[in-house]
């Protein structure tokens, strides 16, 4: 297993997610020996390049990649940008049921919304900044 993730804050740098879910997930017994740590990436396509160069996958392997379900676009399109064969994996999914009290509000909503537009900008800045290209 492999956690990828950095710091994405601009001008400071927080504590990497990866230094997090070490801290978590060794406080559920899950140590080190069965998981390696990539801190060093600050966006979805470096998560991939250097998780990649980590791992160093066999051709003939399929890994998964584990991933919110809102942003399993974006990361499979960086998966596919690196050359790195994976199975999505969503998680952590947003939606309710239909008949939710706050299905129809836009105010009790606009967190989504706001997660939904930094989605799409990133994907259309991900396409857009590749266009072409079959390297990141």
């Amino acid at each position: 297993m492999v956690f990828s993730g950095g710091s994405g804050e601009l001008g400071t740098a927080g504590m990497p997610e990866a230094e997090v879910a070490r801290h978590v997930l060794a406080d559920l017994g899950l140590g080190d020996t069965r998981v390696s740590y990539e801190a060093r990436s600050r966006t979805t396509l470096e998560n991939l390049v250097l998780a990649k160069d980590m791992v160093q996958p066999a051709p003939s392997q399929t890994w998964l990649l584990v991933a919110s379900a809102y942003h399993m676009p974006r990361a499979m399109l960086s998966a596919s940008r690196v050359g790195w064969r994976v199975i999505p994996w969503p998680s952590d999914y947003l939606t309710r049921p239909w008949g939710a009290e706050t299905h129809l509000s836009l105010a009790a909503n606009l967190a989504h919304l706001d997660l939904a537009a930094h989605e799409a900008l990133g994907l259309l800045a991900y396409r857009l900044s590749h266009a072409g290209s079959e390297t990141p």
